[in-house]
């Protein structure tokens, strides 16, 4: 399950909806609707959080959906709510060499 936060700029409160955003192709169809009101020119972003601990697999299948931002886990689901600085570093090297730099291969 990923948590879609869509917003029109970055200046506006963003509308959340928590749903499988691939699975139902809900990015898809905000294209879609976006262009037929004549706003597809406009400042958009789709910033898309995972409800659950992140895999690469996820990521893609979502970037392939049309998700502009994504979101991980908080801290104090991966490596504790008491984790160190240290350990939070560690967690985002790991986050980087599986799952940032897989899309830098992609590009």
């Amino acid at each position: 399950m990923q948590i879609l936060s869509l917003r029109q700029s970055t200046h506006q409160k963003a509308l959340q909806i928590t749903i499988d955003a691939a699975k139902y192709g809900i990015v898809a169809e905000l294209g879609r609707l976006r262009t037929e009101a004549g706003r597809a020119q406009r400042p958009f972003e789709t910033v898309i959080g995972l409800s659950t601990p992140p895999d690469l697999a996820t990521f893609q299948r979502l970037a392939d959906a049309g998700m502009d931002i994504g979101m991980s886990y908080p801290f104090k689901y991966i490596v504790g709510e008491r984790s160190s600085v240290d350990e939070k570093k560690r967690a985002m090297d790991q986050f980087a060499a599986t799952i940032i730099r897989a899309f830098d291969r992609r590009a």
